[in-house]
């Protein structure tokens, strides 16, 4: 999956012409495209969350990054919670041997983004048609990252960071979103939600297609960050 990105369509025109590696092509050409960048469209890169959105989500666009996103997916899908403990002892066979996560961080460097991730660095991943039964989620950065069209049954997320990320067109269905966990523009668009929040809500996108409607919208305890089961049909 290419990065959603007004970027993406930048690089284009700088002359990637999709024979190479995006990423690859990217690391090679990345002083002179940013400068590029600047002179078309230099509104979009004083927008610092446009430049860290294309930054995060290019690393998984690497031959690495492929893989090991191919890799969390299936672990996902085979039942396993994904938590600090597991990801310390996950590993993924790329380049002739066995490589964690550790080594696709160190080896794909942010230059705008926070390096000192308290939390699992699962930043921009594309995990979209993911389905899923039964998982548990915690302690996982996920800005950035999406699951379009993902089908999730009784998950549970804690202390995870959910700030940008899309889970548009997903099916949800006895899904919590335990305490700790950060929204803000998290994007719910065209999903059929049946979930429970017990974090803050504030900010988050519920669009949805002119034929369907909220069907219900539960609210109790605090007003303000309310726990709350949202249906959208």
């Amino acid at each position: 999956m290419l990065v959603l990105n007004p970027l993406n369509e930048l690089l284009f025109k700088y002359g990637y012409e999709g024979k190479e590696n995006i990423y690859e092509f990217w690391i090679e050409n990345k002083e002179e495209a940013i400068q590029f960048f600047y002179k078309k469209a230099k509104k979009l890169m004083k927008n610092k969350l446009v430049y860290m959105d294309f930054e995060i989500k290019m690393r998984w666009c690497s031959p690495m990054g492929m893989q090991l996103k191919y890799e969390v997916k299936e672990a996902i899908k085979n039942g396993h919670d994904i938590n600090k403990e597991y990801m310390d002892e996950f590993s993924f066979y790329y380049d002739g041997r066995n490589q964690r996560l550790v080594d696709f961080i160190n080896t794909h460097p942010l230059d705008w983004c926070e390096d000192n991730i308290k939390q699992v660095d699962l930043r921009g991943i594309s995990l979209v048609r993911l389905k899923a039964k039964g998982n548990y989620l915690k302690d996982i950065d996920l800005s950035f990252a999406s699951f379009d069209g993902s089908d999730f049954h009784s998950l549970s997320f804690e202390n995870c960071n959910l700030q940008q990320t899309r889970f548009c067109r997903i099916h949800f269905e006895q899904v919590d979103f335990r305490k700790n966990c950060k929204m803000h523009n998290t994007d719910f668009s065209d999903s059929i939600i049946d979930a429970r929040f017990d974090c803050s809500i504030e900010g988050i996108k519920v669009t949805h297609a002119k034929e369907k409607k909220i069907k219900q919208w539960h609210k109790s305890g605090n007003k303000r960050f309310p726990p709350c089961t949202i249906f959208i049909k």
